[in-house]
């Protein structure tokens, strides 16, 4: 671009500092770390077996919830606007979760009882709700933003001024 433009200025992606600055945030920040690993572990646990996967959906169906579609989602490493929705998913799917976690705990495979029971006392624990309620507000106020940032017709003086609105224009 340079030999093209030589007065031409780089420019970093303002959706890619936004997710460069969560990244950091949540690599940094101990009970946000933690929470999401948590949350990828539920869907780990939940989503590699067909019979755990089958008890979780009936227990879905079992309530009268509107949430009934919703699903356990993955992590992914490179796209934050992913973590909101596993995020949102875990939060809303919670009692649903905790009576799976019961319910597997009983199960006679050891490895889906210690596995189930070791979940359970996880997401039990004050430091996993604090850091989930804490992505919660995190993400939920981010996620807007990074899909705007990333709009087809956004350009970096629009950008600027929506994000620092009291700059000089």
């Amino acid at each position: 671009m340079k030999d093209c433009s030589p007065l031409s200025l780089y420019v970093h992606c303002y959706g890619h500092r936004l997710n460069l600055a969560l990244q950091g945030t949540m690599t940094e920040i101990e009970p946000l770390r933690n929470a999401l690993g948590v949350v990828q572990s539920l869907y780990n646990f939940l989503e590699a077996s067909p019979k755990r996967h089958a008890l979780f959906k009936s227990i879905q169906v079992e309530s009268d919830d509107e949430d009934v579609a919703r699903t356990i989602k993955s992590l992914s490493v490179t796209r934050w606007a992913c973590r909101w929705a596993a995020v949102k998913a875990i939060v809303t799917q919670m009692p649903k979760i905790i009576d799976a976690l019961i319910r597997l705990s009983g199960d006679k495979d050891p490895k889906t009882y210690r596995d189930s029971n070791s979940l359970l006392h996880s997401i039990c624990d004050f430091r996993f709700v604090f850091g989930l309620m804490l992505l919660k507000i995190i993400l939920s106020n981010t996620d807007g933003l990074s899909r705007y940032l990333q709009g087809e017709k956004m350009d970096v003086v629009t950008a600027k001024r929506r994000l620092m609105p009291w700059s000089k224009r």
